[in-house]
């Protein structure tokens, strides 16, 4: 049996402020610390954010509020689909009351399964479609040992509220409706009083996994690492695998967009590049052939030149003597 840390207290009926739980606590009453209250329409009376500002005034207290989301017995019955609608709709109104994003949502099955015709596969699906909106370490399995002892057996949340006999208390199970006393009434509305087994002041600090056995931080940080390296064969982990796959591709997409027109560019200033080496050879080439002509007419000029400088030294040579009549 779990170490029993505090009592809390679930109820449907109305709101409780600070003073009202005090007071009860003074007058002999239990001392709640612990709240679970419904959430995910602010339109329905149950749920705490249909009174505007009672969650903040809880919390300030010293208390620690912890959600549920239930509309009726057979919420699980919607299988998968189900629990992706309805933990978006609680995760939502969560958010608009600041509630702390480590902290669990649980999804209730309000009555056994068989008696609501719902099979604990379908319960089992509900639950994933639940974790692959809130993750698998806030999701929480609110019910009879049915399902919070399947949900324990196939890992499809982390945290478990158990209703009915407390002989089916285990390790691991968090918190416990009390079911063998009476619904108490610390103002205008009973409550169910639940008993809680882990320490609420180290989470509502902020020390929600420290609070946690080491086992349980072993398992959520070995949840968190295997959802990064899609780990073959589970598949509560795919909605997050996905949305990261996803910015990893528009990243990478991002990054070969860049390359190309990178590559674009440096092609352009190569052939403008290679145009310029083109014109300063042509430039070149003009020149030496203006040069090669200027030389050669300059050689011409020249040769012509010597030939005529030729023909005047050939003309200022004396004529040869006459040769004498040889003697007989």
């Amino acid at each position: 049996m779990p170490t029993l840390y505090a009592y809390g207290a679930d109820y449907t009926g109305g709101e409780f402020t600070p003073a009202e739980l005090d007071a009860y606590h003074a007058a002999g009453g239990y001392d709640i610390r612990v709240l679970l209250r419904r959430v995910g329409y602010p339109g329905d009376p149950r749920c705490v954010s249909h009174y505007p500002g009672a969650y903040r005034s809880l919390t300030d207290s010293g208390r620690l509020v912890l959600l549920v989301h239930g509309i009726d017995a057979n919420d699980p019955a919607g299988g998968r689909d189900a629990g992706v609608q309805h933990a978006t709709a609680a995760l939502d109104d969560a958010r608009r009351l600041g509630y702390p994003e480590e902290l669990p949502i649980f999804m209730a099955a309000g009555d056994w399964l068989a008696r609501q015709g719902i099979s604990v596969p379908t319960a089992m699906a509900y639950l994933e479609g639940a974790a692959a909106v809130l993750g698998i370490e806030r999701t929480g399995a609110h019910g009879f040992a049915d399902v919070v002892h399947a949900a324990q057996d196939q890992a499809v949340a982390t945290w478990f509220w158990l209703r009915g006999a407390e002989s089916g208390v285990r390790e691991g199970i968090q918190l416990y409706r009390a079911g063998d006393l009476s619904p108490v009434r610390p103002t205008t509305f009973d409550i169910d009083l639940d008993q809680v087994y882990f320490d609420p002041h180290g989470i509502a600090g902020g020390g929600f996994l420290m609070a946690l056995e080491q086992w349980k931080q072993d398992r959520i940080f070995e949840r968190i690492l295997s959802m990064s390296q899609q780990v073959d064969g589970q598949t509560f982990d795919g909605d997050q695998f996905t949305r990261e796959q996803r910015d990893r591709q528009l990243v990478q997409s991002k990054l070969d967009t860049l390359t190309q027109q990178m590559q674009a560019r440096l092609d352009t200033l190569a052939q403008q590049g290679q145009s310029t080496l083109d014109t300063l050879a042509q430039q070149m080439q003009a020149r030496l052939d203006a040069l090669s002509q200027q030389n050669a007419s300059t050689l011409d000029a020249l040769a012509q030149q010597i030939q005529a400088l030729a023909a005047k030294l050939d003309a200022l040579q004396p004529a040869p003597p006459a040769q004498s009549p040889a003697k007989s």
